[in-house]
């Protein structure tokens, strides 16, 4: 009985077997994920993954989140890896109950270390505090050995990707590298010089030597930290009298005036001086001067409109000045500017301030032929269309001071970029030929915004600049109101290969007096209040492209005036 009754127990499940009867379904459950490797380039490697499930599961492998076409097998292969495999691998498995993602598996391509960000030299003076930083990828990651002067440096310090000298004194100076070593290979960085100042003056920022034509301004500048006790300008060695200013200004220059020039720094501690700046003075039939000056700010309604202003002519010069004027809104919205919110329909129009009357508006610059060849002999960017709602229009103004006002005809608010180009003719150009003296801009900026002014120094020579960021100077408070950039800060940049760089920076202008000269000289504003926030920038730059940023120093919005003057 015992066998019969096991047999019809073999029976009955073979007969179940044979009609087919289906397990229960479920959803996919990995019982194999795939693991982590970090192996060498050129290496095969594979991933093995394996889910039970009824229906039996398909696989779809991925790279980064991202499916690998006709990877949907249980087993990934990748041969010959390179760098660029290197990521995290997961695979899906999926069936009509569902799907599931394995474990991440990352993929590690072994690599020699190389150094990113190396190492960068410091001046400092003694008891101060510095910090060399080096970068450097590789797999598996580097560890750091800091040497100085050949002699490696004890651990903590010297194996973080930091090394920091609290307190540096002299003996600290010297040549520091760090070498960067994973089991593949090493690397050494470049040397960072350590130079430890006794505590005599540091110079920051070198003077530059111009070539000018007779009869200008030339601006020595240089940059200093520490306790400054004395300073003295030399020209061929011979002190200069009056030259006891980090900044040395000659007015009416001569050829009696060219030489080289130094300054010395000096303090209880000692003396620093600097490089040499030679100053040629020189004959020009293209003397240096402003041209194709730009503005890019926000203009809205009433007191936040824009406003240019500028003052054509110069002193000994006659005649007309042709200029070519535009309010550009539409066409700095493609790339490669892309200004998201530029004026749709800029309108631009020509004040003389003297009588308050409008001599000249455009509001949609219809392809004009004078303008786009004005344009072409300028160098000015093309518009995007002939029919584009941007602003232009040609000019021949006497000497003078006039405004130029930039708003929008539909009454929006938005960036802008105000221009006007000297559209005079180079070859006939000379010093008694009528040209821009000054721009100027007044605009709202925002908390985190600026106000642009770019420009352009052209001719054979260079050329000598007061640039303003005015705000709570009393008299343009009083005209602004409530509204006014309490504490403006400016930047000028030069442009050089698509590149630009900080030529000056001012925060406060410090009741400095040859910057309080030099603005009588060209007729701007009197700044009365040697306390205020204003700020300013006195110097002689040779010929490119600049830019001049006037923005909030803390962060708080107002209307600010933004100001670029040919100094004679």
């Amino acid at each position: 009985m015992r066998k019969t009754g096991w047999r019809q127990v073999v029976l009955v499940v073979l007969a179940l077997l044979g009609t087919g009867v289906a397990t229960a379904a479920t959803p996919p459950v990995f019982t194999l994920q795939p693991q982590s490797q970090t192996v060498a380039a050129n290496t095969n490697v594979t991933f093995n993954a394996l889910a039970d499930g009824a229906p039996v599961p398909t696989y779809q492998w991925r790279k980064d989140g991202v499916n690998l076409p006709s990877q949907i097998g249980s087993s990934l292969n990748l041969p010959l890896v390179q760098a660029g495999d290197a990521g995290t691998y997961t695979v899906v498995a999926t069936n009509s109950e569902g799907a599931v993602t394995s474990a991440a598996a990352v993929l590690g391509i072994l690599g020699a270390p190389t150094i990113t960000t190396q190492p960068q030299s410091q001046t400092v003076a003694v008891g101060a505090s510095v910090s060399f930083t080096v970068v450097a990828s590789g797999t598996p990651a580097p560890v750091y050995q800091w040497s100085k002067n050949g002699v490696a440096i004890a651990a903590p310090a010297g194996t973080a990707g930091t090394l920091t000298l609290a307190s540096v004194q002299v003996a600290d100076a010297g040549n520091y590298t760090v070498v960067a070593t994973n089991s593949v290979g090493s690397i050494t960085s470049n040397a960072a010089v350590l130079t430890v100042n006794n505590g005599a003056p540091i110079i920051t920022a070198q003077p530059a030597g111009h070539a000018l034509i007779a009869g200008r301004t030339a601006v020595f500048n240089v940059g200093a930290t520490g306790t400054i006790g004395s300073v003295q300008w030399k020209k061929d060695g011979v002190a200069v009298a009056g030259g006891n200013a980090l900044r040395l200004v000659l007015t009416d220059i001569q050829p009696a005036d060219a030489g080289t020039y130094t300054v010395t720094l000096a303090n209880t501690a000692g003396a620093v001086t600097s490089a040499p700046a030679a100053l040629t003075v020189t004959a020009s039939a293209n003397p240096g001067r402003i041209a194709n000056l730009s503005i890019r700010g926000t203009s809205g309604t009433g007191t936040k409109v824009l406003i240019m202003g500028f003052v054509t002519g110069g002193v000994g010069t006659s005649g007309s000045t042709p200029l070519l004027i535009r309010g550009v809104g539409p066409s700095i919205v493609p790339p490669p500017y892309g200004v998201t919110d530029a004026l749709p329909d800029p309108l631009i129009q020509v004040v003389a301030q003297q009588t308050g009357l409008e001599l000249a508006r455009n509001d949609d610059w219809a392809g004009d032929a004078a303008v786009k060849a004005a344009a072409t002999a300028t160098g000015a960017f093309d518009l995007i269309s002939d029919t584009s709602k941007d602003a232009a229009l040609l000019s021949n103004l006497p000497g003078g001071v006039f405004s130029v006002i930039v708003s929008d005809k539909t009454g929006a608010t938005g960036s802008v970029l105000a221009e006007m180009y000297d559209a005079s003719v180079p070859q006939g150009y000379n010093a008694v030929t009528p040209r821009l003296m000054n721009i100027s801009a007044r605009a709202y900026v925002t908390a985190t915004g600026t106000l642009i002014a770019g420009f352009v120094v052209t001719g054979d020579t260079a050329t000598t600049v007061l640039i303003r960021a005015i705000g709570p100077n009393p008299a343009f408070a009083a005209a602004v109101g409530s509204e006014v950039l309490t504490d403006p800060q400016v930047t000028l940049y030069r442009s050089q290969g698509g590149v630009g760089s900080v030529v000056q920076t001012n925060d406060n202008w410090g009741g400095d007096p040859q910057l309080t000269s030099a603005g009588q000289r060209v007729g701007a504003s009197v700044l009365t209040d040697t306390a205020s926030k204003d700020a300013a920038l006195l110097l002689t730059l040779d010929p490119g492209v600049y830019s001049a940023m006037a923005y909030s120093a803390n962060a708080t919005p107002g209307i600010t005036l933004i100001e670029v003057y040919d100094v004679p």
